[in-house]
């Protein structure tokens, strides 16, 4: 064995011990969960249907018991929890909104453990509304135990190499230390411009990452920067995407560029909920959730119809999410999958694609720039971004009484940060931001393409 090899194999087997020596010390019992979701993806669906409602009447029981809002919302409404005998009596309970989450979060924790002891997370996805969401190590480590089960659907293994786009950056010594010890190299686009994809094809030619985990409309924009340098890469096992809607022209490109297959995940406000197995098909983690898809009255919808998405996460207990629309459209799907997985299958979310927008000095912002500034502000009930011209952004924003020129004055030096001080911002306060006729807000409007010259 050459000494490359010899130090790629140890580098693998200090990131497998890394990930359970994680495990150990959280306490989340990740690998017991994935033991448990391996152990299920192949059985029968009337079976995993028992399975699914024998975590469902826990966690109505839970949350009937134990959290004020449900309590108050399912006695208003007549709800019997005792009379859900099935996975479809789901339907008999009423649908929770991202406006219950947002005016009723502390009513819809769980008494059962002070709020300092639940894991906090704020949700910063592409509903343009920050949220407060809550969860403890049980359900975190569901939580990991369904993201790690869709990797593997990418032939992701422990100890495996992998490039991490995102936009938060990495603070502080011990989350590097564990990116080390996984073999992870985290690479923030808090600055997404031409320097820092210089900086990223340096790590391809000087790196041979196994994976790249991102944004599909970062991975994208990569692929654009590297197609035009007549770059191509043969050396990745896949690429795993997120967050975003990944689009047919994405998806082409990115594999065009990097010469394998992208396996993309679906999820939102703290689940994971589906991954694209080898075959395409987006497999709905079925011990992790339950998804419902209703029309505009919330009546089910039949298989293979367009509806509103709802979700259940089955592992919550911290702060249930029961019916929970998070504001996306999809289809449930009848298909059996030649990869033999018995997992429900779902559509591919619907939506429109990401605006990008380019500024003059080669920055590109990204719809997750703004999702992840404007959550900081709860002044701010709801953001749109349009670009009127070349380096001038308008926003549309619905506020709240507490928001004045103070707020605008630090959201504009946030994006001005991002922009490397370019750029004019003008404010538009309005009473709301009309949605799209497929039910979808746009938060990122722009004139020109992002690679436009």
């Amino acid at each position: 064995m050459s000494c490359d090899n010899l130090f790629k194999s140890l580098s693998a087997n200090i990131a497998k011990l890394s990930y359970h020596l994680g495990d150990f010390a959280k306490g989340t019992g990740m690998f017991a969960a994935m033991h448990e979701l391996e152990k299920l993806q192949y059985v029968p669906r009337e079976e995993m249907r028992l399975v699914q409602l024998t975590y469902l009447k826990k966690l109505l029981e839970h949350a009937y018991s134990h959290t004020k809002f449900y309590k108050e919302y399912y006695d208003q409404h007549g709800v019997n929890i005792s009379q859900i005998n099935s996975v479809a009596d789901l339907s008999k309970l009423p649908i929770l909104t991202k406006e219950h989450v947002k005016e009723h979060c502390r009513e819809l924790l769980a008494n059962t453990n002070p709020v300092g002891k639940y894991i906090h997370i704020t949700s910063s996805g592409s509903t343009g509304q920050p949220k407060h969401l809550y969860l403890d190590r049980n359900s975190y480590g569901w939580r990991m135990a369904s993201t790690f089960l869709a990797w593997k659907y990418a032939g992701f293994k422990f100890g495996d190499s992998y490039l991490r786009l995102t936009l938060t950056p990495r603070k502080g010594w011990l989350p590097k230390a564990v990116d080390w010890s996984t073999r992870c190299t985290y690479e923030d686009l808090y600055h997404f411009d031409e320097l820092k994809l210089e900086t990223i094809e340096k790590l391809l030619d000087t790196k041979n990452f196994d994976f790249i985990y991102s944004y599909a409309s970062s991975a994208y924009l990569l692929a654009q920067y590297l197609k035009s340098k007549n770059k191509s890469y043969h050396h990745l096992k896949g690429i795993i995407t997120q967050g975003e809607l990944l689009f047919p022209h994405y998806r082409a490109l990115i594999e065009e560029v990097f010469n394998t297959r992208v396996t993309d995940l679906y999820g939102g406000d703290g689940t994971s909920i589906s991954g694209q197995c080898s075959y395409g098909n987006y497999h709905i983690i079925d011990p992790e959730v339950i998804i419902e898809i209703v029309d505009d009255s919330g009546n089910l919808m039949p298989g293979g119809v367009i509806g509103r998405l709802l979700v259940t996460d089955l592992h919550n207990y911290p702060m249930p999410l029961i019916r929970y629309e998070l504001g996306d459209l999809a289809a449930l799907l009848d298909v059996t999958c030649p990869c033999g997985q018995t997992f429900s299958v779902m559509s591919q979310p619907y939506g429109r694609d990401t605006d990008i927008i380019k500024l003059s000095n080669g920055t590109r912002l990204i719809v997750h720039v703004f999702t992840v500034l404007f959550s900081k502000y709860s002044e701010v009930k709801q953001f749109q971004v349009v670009e009127l011209a070349q380096d001038t952004l308008q926003l549309n924003l619905v506020v709240t009484q507490e928001y004045g020129s103070e707020t605008l004055t630090r959201i504009k030096s946030d994006i001005l940060a991002h922009t490397k001080g370019v750029g004019t911002i003008l404010e538009n306060l309005v009473d709301e931001i009309p949605l799209t006729q497929s039910n979808k807000r746009r938060f990122v409007i722009a004139k020109t393409p992002p690679f436009a010259h």
